[in-house]
């Protein structure tokens, strides 16, 4: 696993961070066994193989790992060091793709230097504020080549406590599908594709909605 840079800035909301860190190895089993059979194959769906994949919090490791395994070159990130040794722990193949990223990224990051084809999003928007997000919509469109495409997750249907946390005191500020599109629209993309699936870890209320977003020409 490389070293996080120094120009990585450290802006993960801190109750946040501390949740996944103390929680890293229950919170990836949980990813690792989630019901994701057809997110798994819209992935598939989307990818060559040799494709450049960039996995935006990994989690358990499970995505990047099977993109791999059909032949694409991916880079695997996330904000959390005990996060991403756990994914690795789970998918050590992984180990020489692996950099402890922190989204939106510091403007001097050489992450930002790098272009993908595909680039996987889940579960991560939810933890960010409407200035992060605006930010990340940004650097993930530079980041991916001309005619590529970007797979975005976020969740809805979570009980709400003071100040946008959930029962664990994680920032979660979930949107609708429209704000999300917008927001895309606005920052170069255009939705290809929604698909709404039930919680893989059969949670009660809760659902996603999974984007599929092309880069147009120009950006």
């Amino acid at each position: 696993m490389k070293k996080k840079s120094r120009a990585v800035a450290d802006c993960v909301d801190t109750l946040t961070a501390k949740f996944y860190a103390r929680n890293a190895r229950s919170r990836a089993m949980a990813y690792e066994q989630a019901e994701q059979s057809d997110i798994h194959a819209l992935i598939q769906s989307l990818v060559d193989p040799d494709a450049a994949i960039l996995d935006i919090g990994a989690g358990s490791g499970r995505d990047a790992a099977m993109l791999a395994a059909a032949g694409c070159r991916v880079t695997i990130t996330d904000g959390c060091p005990e996060m991403l040794a756990e994914a690795l722990r789970l998918h050590p193949e992984l180990a020489d793709s692996a950099r402890l990223a922190v989204f939106p990224l510091n403007p001097e990051d050489p992450l930002l230097c790098l272009r993908f084809d595909l680039v996987l999003c889940s579960g991560l928007i939810m933890h960010l504020t409407d200035g992060e997000l605006a930010l990340l919509a940004g650097q993930m469109v530079r980041m991916i080549n001309p005619g590529g495409t970007l797979l975005l997750s976020h969740s809805n249907g979570r009980e709400k406590f003071e100040g946008a946390r959930d029962e664990y005191g994680r920032l979660m500020i979930e949107r609708n599908g429209d704000e999300i599109i917008h927001l895309m629209t606005s920052n170069g993309f255009t939705q290809k594709n929604q698909l709404r699936t039930a919680d893989g870890m059969g949670r009660s209320g809760l659902y996603w909605i999974t984007h599929v977003f092309c880069k147009r020409a120009g950006y």
